[in-house]
């Protein structure tokens, strides 16, 4: 029988199988076990790495908030949902926004933290590629490296109001300010 941590890996890898990470081209569950990794390194709560594990799932799979309330109980699943965007908003800036607005209004700064781990791998992921091709490697499918720097910067801004003295967020910071300055 799985603990709670490897039924939910094991969870992220069935509910990623066959999706890819475009730029580096590795199964895209490698971003969701990085994030529980660092929320685990940095003594975050069971409940706060298994969230972190399952965070990119109603947002990027088939899954659904009652899919993980089965299988991860209630608080999860309301954790997974806070940190997943609004995908039936269209346009980057306005999802963006919208989500940056709910984490404003969040009073749990372990998701937060969460927040910042997700953001911080995804970074990470870029940095071989951006250490090749600058800022071009900034840049996405959905949107340019003008619009990526607006929305880590402003995350930050938002990052820094709430957390102090963290690991994660100042790795986040030297990482946002090697890309895009602060």
């Amino acid at each position: 029988m799985y603990t709670e941590i490897e039924e939910a890996i094991h969870f992220v890898f069935i509910a990623f199988k066959g999706k890819r990470r475009i730029k580096e081209d590795i199964d895209l569950a490698f971003h969701s076990i990085s994030v529980g990794t660092m929320l685990a390194e940095v003594g975050m709560s069971k409940k706060i790495i298994l969230s972190g594990l399952l965070h990119d799932i109603i947002e990027d799979t088939d899954y659904t908030y009652d899919d993980i309330k089965i299988k991860f109980g209630e608080d999860i699943a309301n954790n997974v949902l806070y940190l997943s965007e609004n995908q039936d908003i269209k346009d980057f800036k306005e999802r963006k926004l919208e989500f940056i607005n709910r984490l404003k209004s969040q009073d749990n700064d372990d998701l937060i933290i969460a927040e910042i781990a997700d953001k911080l791998q995804n970074l990470l992921s870029d940095y071989e590629l951006y250490k090749k091709e600058g800022n071009k490697a900034l840049a996405t499918l959905s949107t340019t490296y003008e619009m990526n720097m607006w929305y880590y910067k402003e995350l930050l801004d938002l990052f820094n109001s709430r957390i102090s003295n963290n690991v994660l967020l100042n790795r986040y910071k030297d990482i946002v300010n090697e890309y895009f300055g602060i």
